[in-house]
């Protein structure tokens, strides 16, 4: 599930940018984030962002707390490691929600 929710988010808005210039233009999207990956933190930001806007239709309601805050950390995760150009060092990741 966080795989599909990470690749759905980040293919929703691609700008064109990279880090580097939305932080060397002062984006604001690089402002929000303190220059640290603001393209990724971006992204999964509105990934929430947009589940909580769809109010009872949230698709991440139905998770109880504690699966929420594992695939949340989880897409952070994924998300994150795209800086380094690969999802692969987050294969330990993958199985890591419980089911």
């Amino acid at each position: 599930m966080s795989c599909r929710c990470v690749c759905v988010r980040v293919s929703a808005w691609c700008s064109g940018f990279t880090n580097n210039f939305v932080i060397q233009s002062s984006h604001p999207v690089a402002i929000a984030h303190n220059d640290q990956s603001p393209l990724e933190n971006f992204h999964v930001a509105e990934a929430f962002r947009t589940a909580m806007e769809m109010g009872d239709n949230n698709p991440l309601d139905c998770l109880p707390p504690e699966m929420y805050t594992q695939l949340r950390q989880l897409m952070i995760k994924l998300v994150l490691a795209t800086v380094r150009g690969s999802l692969c060092c987050c294969c330990k990741w993958r199985c890591s929600l419980t089911r």
